[in-house]
């Protein structure tokens, strides 16, 4: 029963995320779609006030060509339109009442070759002007006097493109980004896994060298009772680490399972574990545990003594000397609110620039690291007990605290 419900709560984990992934996908086109509407609404309001203001120009050019025409002096339509309407710059064409051009500016046919071809290319324009703006009449009494035809000015058809511009641009960069989000992602998934296939057959290493020196030792000592004791004795340890590393790989990406748990007995097993390793290192590095309390705490054992375990052995690798000392302290916060652990050592220290990036996956200074170790700690620290993991103080060649704080269940 209890393998259906880990397995009914692994699929309904991963629902969840799918879920959410889909509404959060679902919420970035509606925003997109959103700012999208809302800027060409923005721009053709633009257009539109840009057009009026040219319509109300045209109507001006056109009642003041109708004041000098009323002096009936071609003298003085030359003059509007050589020193006015000139002056313009958006195209703008006159014809007569049957839509013959007379003068034109700001197209492609230069106003002063007035050829029949020319004057029927211009007629074409007119029929495009006449589409996208209504022709303005220049009217003296009941009579029309001819026809301003104009188009639309290089700022307003730079404005009409933009939207299309701005939304290819966006729609590129967004293709660009998850492109590249999804070949860093690939990239990190992949690493992670062969990440955690090493640090997998790191923590299975030793137990299982340590099983087969004593199958070799027992191999070359069949009858010495005290021999196969002591042998039988630690192969039992060494096969009862291995199913500890079963549990822990299998309980990471689960739910918690917090447990009321005596935090200093795990605390002595850990230590007490490196206690008896040290030593075979050839090297005299003290690792003691020390506390004035003793209190019952909502834990994962198996995890939070794997988070210990990497916190010390961490502490030891940093030790260069032959001579050093790994302290484990537990302490409670003066507000009653935390417990804290103090995992001290006086090795070579972290430098001040990797203080925050000692926690990213893939972040190591050991040459045969991998970098997930501190990356786990963290998560199972943070996520599954909803502490706190942290480098409380380093300093370069004096040593390094490594902080955990978990909360105080006064249920407990």
């Amino acid at each position: 029963m209890n393998k259906i419900r880990q397995l009914i709560n692994f699929f309904h984990n991963k629902l969840n995320v799918y879920k959410f992934k889909t509404k959060f996908k679902l919420i970035l086109i509606i925003i997109g779609g959103i700012f999208s509407i809302g800027l060409v609404w923005y721009i053709q309001t633009l257009v539109d006030k840009l057009r009026q203001e040219s319509r109300e120009l045209v109507n001006f050019y056109a009642e003041t060509y109708i004041l000098a025409a009323t002096h009936e002096s071609s003298d003085n339509l030359d003059f509007i339109f050589n020193s006015i309407i000139q002056r313009i710059n958006f195209p703008i064409i006159y014809s007569n009442t049957d839509n013959v051009p007379s003068y034109w500016k700001n197209i492609e046919i230069p106003p002063e070759d007035i050829t029949p071809e020319n004057v029927a290319l211009v007629s074409k324009i007119i029929e495009e002007f006449d589409e996208l703006n209504a022709p303005i009449a220049l009217s003296y009494g009941d009579a029309t006097l001819g026809y301003f035809h104009y188009g639309d000015s290089v700022l307003i058809e730079d404005l009409e493109r933009l939207p299309f511009i701005a939304l290819t641009g966006v729609v590129v960069y967004i293709l660009v980004g998850f492109i590249g989000f999804t070949n860093i992602r690939q990239s990190e998934r992949q690493y992670l896994w062969v990440g955690l296939a090493k640090e997998t057959a790191h923590q299975i290493g030793t137990p299982l060298s340590s099983l087969l020196g004593w199958l070799e030792l027992l191999s070359t000592n069949e009858t010495d009772k005290e021999i196969i004791q002591m042998s039988v004795k630690e192969m039992e340890n060494d096969v009862k680490r291995l199913n500890l590393i079963s549990q822990r790989f299998s309980q990471i990406g689960s739910e918690p399972d917090l447990k009321p748990t005596p935090i200093c007995q795990i605390i002595e097993e850990t230590v007490g574990y490196f206690q008896r390793r040290v030593p075979q290192t050839g090297k005299s590095i003290v690792v003691s545990f020390t506390t004035k309390i003793s209190p019952t705490v909502n834990l994962n054992a198996g995890l939070f003594q794997w988070v210990l375990e990497n916190l010390i052995k961490n502490a030891l690798d940093a030790i260069e000397a032959q001579k050093g000392f790994v302290k484990v302290e537990l302490t409670e916060s003066a507000e009653e609110e935390n417990f804290i652990i103090d995992v001290i050592d006086n090795g070579k220290g972290i430098e001040g620039t990797f203080k925050n990036e000692v926690f990213n996956p893939g972040f190591s200074t050991k040459k045969r690291g991998w970098g997930l170790g501190l990356s786990l700690a963290k998560r199972i620290i943070n996520e599954y007990h909803n502490g706190k993991l942290f480098v409380k103080e380093s300093k370069p060649g004096k040593g390094t605290t490594m902080r955990i704080l978990l909360n105080v269940n006064k249920e407990v």
